[in-house]
């Protein structure tokens, strides 16, 4: 409750910052990406601690009884003071609605909308307690769809500066927002209505959200980069890349090396003078040698894939929660490989402290589509070869909001479990 409540303060305090003229409109571009932070986090809060886990554990006995009743007292307090202080600030707010850019007023008034919400589902969680469990706040239906109005008046008001940027060239950032922060920007096809005696915008529904996937997918093929040179790739990761082939190679491979260099040119292999004056500039050439006969047979090799591709069975696993149903997933992710060994969750997103009996470990069995391939995975690719030269993760990377056919669903019942896993048919399309 707290984290989210400071959130929302430095919200507010980063749009009253500044607060005549044309400070306000300096405001919105200075205060962006405090903004868009303050606004991850809010979102951040409520991915995390609407799981049930946290309420479980005030039940359990995970905590000592007097510890809960501490919290609940702590949250029956805190929870109408924050209501009543916001719904006070939010009345103020309103009295100077003509002094303020409609944007500006919007978002602030949201941002109240949402504290006022915090502290009435904070209040509502333990009303009933010790007669009834404590409820998650978390999963308040009103408390939901205020985060989701302040997360959408967020992203809008940004992505109407940068909409507004690409279709007026020519024209001065400042006269751009000025008239975004009027009103004086075209209406678009997304609702607005009242809520509270305050306008907002509705959330967008599924079928304008698959639409917008589209959108977005189209945009990233037309801006499609080609495949990687061999050059490219040596601009970045060439460090790496000598970094390993030194650590690879051993000083023999090298000194046998110098001696036929030297050999060639006709230099007394003997003369310890002679060897040390070339050493530097032979070694030089014999890394960048050393490198390619390690490196560029991979190159090719995952450039050779790109063309071979379609139609190849792919496999991504992950961690989730044991309560989510992995075949209902919508989106599956982007990051794939050729290789159903390959496809652990290296990187799991389950917190170090969480635990673990309540996630479990699913690995999709997908059809790769090449035209939604991302060409850049050559370096993804060739990063794990400078990392070990004989690795070869066989990645694909697809663009996101692409179309993935997903086969069926491996589901290991706990994470870290051995033997084998129940396999799921799906056979159906999902986005990655």
């Amino acid at each position: 409750m707290q984290r989210m409540a400071e959130a929302a303060h430095c919200i507010l305090g980063s749009l009253g910052k500044h607060g005549r003229g044309q400070e306000w409109i300096d405001t919105l571009e200075a205060e962006q990406a405090h903004v868009e932070e303050e606004a991850g986090i809010i979102r951040m809060v409520m991915q995390e601690y609407s799981r049930d886990l946290y309420t479980d554990r005030l039940h359990d006995g995970y905590y000592e009884a007097k510890d809960v009743q501490a919290t609940v007292q702590s949250v029956q307090t805190a929870g109408p003071k924050l209501t009543k202080q916001a719904q006070l600030m939010l009345e103020r707010w309103s009295a100077v609605a003509d002094e303020v850019p409609p944007a500006i007023h919007e978002l602030a008034s949201l941002t109240y909308m949402l504290l006022i919400e915090l502290g009435d589902a904070a209040e509502g969680a333990a009303v009933d307690y010790p007669a009834a469990e404590v409820q998650n706040p978390y999963r308040d239906p009103k408390l939901v769809s205020a985060v989701q109005y302040l997360l959408d008046a967020t992203a809008n008001i940004y992505r109407d500066v940068e909409k507004a940027e690409q279709s007026e060239e020519g024209a001065s950032r400042t006269g751009r927002i000025t008239r975004i922060l009027s009103g004086d920007t075209a209406p678009t096809d997304v609702k607005t209505f009242v809520y509270r005696d305050h306008l907002y915008r509705e959330a967008l529904t599924s079928e304008q959200k698959k639409l917008k996937k589209k959108y977005l997918l189209k945009q990233q093929m037309q801006d499609k980069k080609p495949i990687p040179t061999w050059e490219d790739v040596l601009d970045r990761y060439g460090d790496e890349m000598r970094t390993a082939a030194e650590d690879y190679l051993g000083y023999m491979d090298f000194r046998l090396y110098l001696e036929q260099w030297l050999e060639r040119y006709d230099y007394d292999i003997e003369d310890e003078a002679v060897v040390k004056h070339f050493e530097q500039q032979v070694y030089d050439d014999f890394i960048v040698e050393e490198v390619e006969k390690a490196f560029l047979h991979h190159y090719e090799k995952a450039v050779d894939r790109l063309s071979t591709v379609d139609g190849q069975d792919c496999w991504r696993e992950i961690d989730i929660p044991r309560s989510v149903d992995p075949t209902r997933l919508a989106s599956v992710g982007r990051y794939w490989t050729l290789d159903k060994d390959s496809a652990s969750a290296l990187e799991s997103d389950v917190p170090h402290d969480a635990d673990h009996d309540l996630y479990r470990v699913v690995r999709f069995h997908g059809r790769v589509n090449g035209q939604y391939i991302d060409p850049e995975v050559i370096y993804a690719n060739m990063y794990g070869h400078a990392n070990r030269i004989e690795a070869d993760a066989q990645e694909v990377r697809f663009y996101q909001h692409a179309p993935v056919f997903v086969y069926s669903v491996d589901v290991w019942d706990r994470m870290y479990e051995s033997g084998e896993p129940e396999t799921i048919e799906i056979d159906d399309w999902r986005t990655a």
